[in-house]
């Protein structure tokens, strides 16, 4: 049976998605790709390393900034747009998801391949059909959110 994405349920994944984001530790190790939510900002680790002991300000922070913390290198990334469209040449981490010919896939180990490969990919969402979406619909998914 085909399953079809509404509105509520992107609205629903969505919230669970921001949700389920681990808040940041201190004096922790963390690898490529972790993301975590501090002072109501989302972070997605670039460069592994331990945290600092120290409090990390983000609060003149805003998306694509990068914050190095101790070791960790950080970019600020909006927590909606965790699935992307596959690009040729992208560098793509374990476990990050992708749009590819309307289905959502996941990495399978790091890749930056130039043709798309199911060597690296396994499919995540089964019997779902992914539409084109608006901007208008997009504006009314996340009207409200911040």
């Amino acid at each position: 049976m085909e399953k079809v994405i509404t509105l509520e349920l992107l609205k629903k994944y969505n919230a669970k998605l921001v949700k389920d984001i681990p808040l940041l530790e201190r004096n922790t190790a963390y690898a490529v790709g972790d993301v975590v939510k501090k002072a109501g900002k989302t972070i997605k680790c670039i460069a592994a390393g331990t945290t600092k002991k120290d409090t990390l300000n983000l609060s003149s922070a805003s998306i694509g900034n990068t914050i190095t913390d101790g070791t960790v290198t950080w970019t600020v990334i909006n927590p909606y747009e965790s699935i992307t469209e596959w690009k040729s040449g992208n560098t793509y981490t374990e476990g990050e998801l992708v749009l590819y010919d309307g289905a959502i896939y996941r990495s399978i180990k790091q890749n930056n391949d130039t043709s798309f490969s199911k060597n690296n990919f396994e499919l995540a969402v089964y019997d779902t059909k992914i539409q084109p979406i608006t901007n208008e619909f997009i504006d009314t998914l996340f009207e409200g959110l911040q």
